[in-house]
Parts: structure tokens; sequence; C-alpha cells
């Protein structure tokens, strides 16, 4: 036993050396305290702020429970299990463990914010912003202005939560991460200058700042700057080399300037972090593709398919590989997609890729003879993404509903308030089961994901009325083939295809119009538009 007069003086030499991040020499303290002292829980309590400094959430968990078990009545302990269990994403659990600690400590307003984050996790914004207003009362400090500024963010009101933020900074000028926060929302408006502006002054308080590493890569790619971004995007992920975001971008920054054998070896380091991620399957595919050396992607794909033979996904890469034909994409596929694409997909489209497919479509419904002066439509947009369709079209309808099988791609929809509803499912069993019809459906780039287009067809009769018109977009296929999967992962389909199958499962065709969809490889991605609507059944 280490002496009571000792203990707590051992302790807190310990708690220095973790402040000073000498975490193995604390860790060593730690131990010695716990053998001689098994039911010391201040000992517990250090072990597991000892974890959580090094991201072990898991054990940091085991740590924190322990330290509660043996002294209940301590509101510090119940804090760090509540921060621990918010880390591990149980933000339910979290929220009523902070609620604990507040109850032993009242006066702390630290732990009505970190409850309020817990509800802004579960998306029960008014919650939080009542538990931010309490913690207000207590204590007007700069950290509740920044939970509830991003609170703010995704709640959508990035207008508020730019103030919040400003008022952060004149309270804390030197805290690095005010302006990354600030920098996020001006690069999400696309005011490029003012984000990088940020993200300096966040670098010049912290230089091995990630987020700011990331964002400077983001801000220069953003204007199409890709030599200055590539080494910010070398240094982000130099500082955190387990960051798959900070990898995939610097992965796609060389792509983009035709370094394939770079990236190669990037998205081989990608695929080290996440063996079984298709966004990073995909990076490794088109890197190996640009040097003539597609057949060695496809032993990583078999692989997988060793360890995780019923595997949906790693099936579908190797379909894409070996030139295999399969009616549609797995559910599974186009989840893991998405929901790695999400943070980055209006950028990636709209500046990466110069897309401007939903303005087109937009533009095309609008010049039908039947649509002239129609305001006020009911929409459903399949496939939505994150919304960029049901902008397009917001002017002219009332009721959107949202359909897409990416949970974070609608996360990121229901942030802008476009819809009335959103819907994780897939669009063939939604259509299929729906009540009511639609005066516009939209499918924009979604058919690339589906071959066979018989049972879409079949099941959008079912959400449209006479009047009603169905609008979609396909990457048009050149050869013979009615329809092609592509080493892209997704189908090509002919346009004789398209009118043979419309025609047979009762459409007349309003419209077809030949684009340029995207651009791809800075190379242009050819698609069509095709406006339907049902045809008189005799």
């Amino acid at each position: 036993m280490i002496p009571a007069g000792d203990l707590f003086s051992t302790y807190q030499k310990a708690e220095k050396l973790l402040a000073a991040g000498e975490l193995k020499k604390a860790a060593d303290l730690c131990k010695s305290i716990l053998d001689a002292n098994p039911d010391f829980a201040y000992g517990y309590h250090l072990m597991s702020s000892l974890f959580r400094a090094t991201g072990t959430y898991d054990k940091a968990l085991t740590f924190a429970q322990m330290a509660v078990e043996r002294d209940p009545g301590v509101a510090i302990f119940h804090l760090q299990l509540g921060q621990v269990l918010f880390g591990l994403s149980y933000y339910q659990e979290a929220a009523a463990t902070f609620e604990k600690a507040y109850q032993l400590d009242p006066n702390n307003a630290v732990t009505l914010l970190l409850k309020a984050s817990a509800y802004v996790q579960l998306g029960q914004f008014d919650v939080a912003e009542g538990l931010f207003r309490r913690a207000r009362a207590i204590a007007d400090i700069p950290e509740i202005d920044e939970h509830e500024g991003l609170c703010m963010v995704m709640k959508g009101d990035t207008d508020k939560a730019e103030v919040l933020f400003d008022r952060l900074l004149e309270r804390k000028p030197d805290y690095f991460y005010g302006h990354i926060h600030k920098g996020k929302i001006l690069f999400e408006r696309k005011q490029y200058a003012e984000a990088e502006a940020c993200y300096a002054r966040a670098l010049k308080f912290d230089p091995k700042a990630h987020e700011g590493l990331h964002g400077m890569a983001l801000v220069n790619e953003g204007q199409n700057r890709l030599d200055a971004a590539i080494p910010f995007a070398f240094q982000a992920v130099n500082v955190n080399p387990a960051s798959l975001p900070s990898v995939m971008l610097l992965g796609q920054l060389l792509l983009r300037q035709r370094k394939a054998a770079a990236a190669e070896q990037v998205f081989r380091q990608a695929l080290l972090l996440a063996p079984e991620s298709v966004y990073a399957l995909h990076g490794l595919a088109d890197a190996l593709i640009q040097q003539k050396k597609r057949e060695e992607a496809l032993p990583y794909v078999e692989q997988a398919l060793i360890a995780r033979p019923g595997n949906k996904v790693m099936q579908y890469f190797r379909a894409i590989l070996s030139g295999e034909q399969v009616d549609t994409a797995p559910k599974e596929y186009i989840n893991e997609l998405f929901d790695a694409y999400a943070d980055n997909f209006d950028h990636h489209l709209q500046h990466r890729l110069a897309y401007k497919t939903p303005t087109v479509v937009a533009s095309a419904i609008r010049a039908l003879p039947i649509m002239v002066g129609r305001r006020d439509l009911s929409m459903l947009d399949l496939g939505c993404g994150t919304g960029l369709g049901a902008e397009a079209l917001r002017d002219i309808t009332r009721q959107r509903i949202g359909i897409d099988l990416s949970q974070k791609m609608l996360d990121k929809a229901r942030s802008k308030q476009l819809y009335e509803e959103l819907h994780a499912l897939d669009i063939c069993e939604f259509m299929t089961g729906y009540e009511h019809t639609f005066d516009i459906v939209t499918a924009m780039d979604v058919l690339v994901y589906i071959g066979n287009l018989s049972p879409f067809f079949k099941a959008a009769r079912n959400v449209l009325a006479q009047n009603s018109i169905l609008a979609f977009t396909i990457e048009k296929e050149d050869g013979a083939d009615s329809f092609r999967l592509n080493v892209t992962g997704r189908y090509t389909h002919s346009i004789p295809y398209i009118l043979s199958m419309a025609k047979e499962e009762g459409y007349e065709l309003l419209t077809q119009e030949e684009v340029i969809l995207r651009t791809e490889s800075d190379q242009p991605v050819r698609g069509c538009i095709f406006i339907l609507k049902k045809a008189q059944m005799h």
C-alpha cells in the first residue's frame, strides 16, 4: 500500500505527466498506484484519461466504469464516463451519464453543455438549445459558444453558427479550433479566400492542426490550385496518418494530376486503415487502371472474399474488375460508397467534376409544355443524395420527398431543410409500396447503379398520375449492349434500350436530350436526359 498521505501526491504527479504528454511515465506511475491500492478510484479515473488520450476508448470505458463503481458520488467520474460513451457514439447513454454528473455538481456548466452535445448527435436540437441556455445561466464560458455553434451547423443554421464562432474568437482569438470551425462554414459557402484565411490563422496558432491542413488542401483544390493543395494534403496525412478522409483526399488529388503510381501507394495505405472500404478500393482500381494494371486490383478483392465469402460489396467489385455482368449494384455497395462520400459530396461534384445535371434536368422540366405555368408541385426525388436536385426545382415544388440508401447523405439533405420527408430505402421498394402519386419523379444520376431497368420502370408507374412526369439521366452506352457494368462501378445504358424499355412498360417519351453530365479524369462523361409520362392504356 502507498500511504494515504503519499497517495494523492503520487496521483497528482501522474496527472502532471499526463498533462505534459508524457503518457508512458504517467501510465507506469498510475499502474504502480493501482497495484498498491486497488480500491483507489482516482487511479482508475486517471487510467481512463490515459486511454482517452491515445484514442483507445474501449479500454477507457472499462476504467471509467471501475472508477464510478468504486466511488459513485464523484461528479468528475461520471463526467469522464459520459465523455467516453460520447466518444464511442453511445449518445443516449452519454446524455444520461452527464445528467448524473450534473446532479452531483449542479454548478458545473460544462456538464450541461456536454449533455447538450449528446442531444445534438441524437438530432434533438430543441432539447440541446434548452440545455445550452441553462449552461449559460450557470457560467457564460466560451466553450458554450463552440458547442452551440457546432449544434447550429448540424441543424443547418450556419448564419447563427458563424455568429457564435465569431463570439468564441473574440473571447479566445488564439483558439485554433475556432478558426477551423469558421473556415468550414466559409468553405461550404464556397467563400474560398475567406476560408483559406481562417485555416491559415488556425495553422499560425498550431502548425500541426490536422483539420487546418486538411482544410487548406480543400480550399486550394476548390480554386483548382492542385500544386498548392497536394503539399497540404501530404502534411495532413503525416500529422494524422489514421485519417481516412485525408488519405483519400491525397490519393484523389494525385490521381487528378495523373500521378497514378504515387496515388496507388496512398490508396494502399487507405486500405490498411479500412481493408474493405469501397471508396479506397475505387481509388486503388482507378490508380491501377491509369497505369494499365487493372488485373492487379482483382487480387485485393479476392483476398477480401476469402475472409468474407458472402460479402456482397466485394462480390460486386469482383464483377466490376472481371467484366462480369450483374443486374444491379447491391444496397451495401451504395451505402458504403456514399456514406464515405457524404461530407465532400457537393464540393466534389460541383467543383471537382463540374457537375451540372440537376440544373440541366430542372431546365428541361420547366421547358415542357405540360409544365408551363405550373407551381406548387409535389416531387419524389429518388436517390436524392444531399438534395441538389430538390434545390434546382425548389421554385416550382411545394412538397418534396427524398429517398436514398445512404443515411449520411440523408443527414446532409436534412440539414438543408428542403424535404418534408426523407426515407432511407431502396427506391423500387419505396415506389412499389407507396399509396400516393407525385407530379414530378426524378432520378438524377441514380440509374447508373442499376443495370436492368425493368423493375425500376414497373415500380415508377405506381407513383405517377396520368399527367405526372418521370425525369431521369443515364450515362450513354455506345456499344450494342443494352447496359454495361464499367470499371467505374457504374452502368452505362444504350439509348435504344431505354426507348424500348419505356415503350414496353407503358410510357410516352416527352423529351430526350444528350448532355455532358460532368467531367471525370478531365474527360467529359456523356449522358442523356429522358422525360417520360404514363402512356394512355387501352
